[in-house]
């Protein structure tokens, strides 16, 4: 039913909100279309169940990001990597506080 890239998606996109608590999950998917064309106490069905082609574009490049901004922090733990070759914590920093301003 799902295409391999779906189903590689889905597992990112559980993998980065497992650490977030309800309300934080709450927030970001109440940002797409079928939530907010959605009344109070409507059901979602699995027919409406479908991001359009830019919020599935949005979500796949924002948890790519994260993913990818992951992988940055672990370079710096392997002692034999030159500490020109490691992304600046100062860089990270300031990448996850854009992130924030954008949601």
């Amino acid at each position: 039913m799902f295409s391999d890239d779906d189903i590689e998606l889905f597992n990112v996109i559980i993998e980065t909100l497992k650490v977030h608590n309800t309300a934080q999950v709450s927030d970001l998917t109440h940002t797409f279309r079928l939530w907010k064309d959605a009344r109070n106490s409507d059901i979602i069905t699995k027919e409406k169940l479908q991001l359009d082609e830019y919020e599935y574009d949005e979500l796949e490049s924002f948890f790519y990001y994260l993913q990818a901004t992951k992988y940055a922090k672990e370079i710096a733990e392997f002692p034999d990597v030159a500490v020109e070759e490691t992304v600046p914590d100062e860089m990270l920093r300031l990448q996850f506080e854009t992130m924030d301003r954008a949601e």
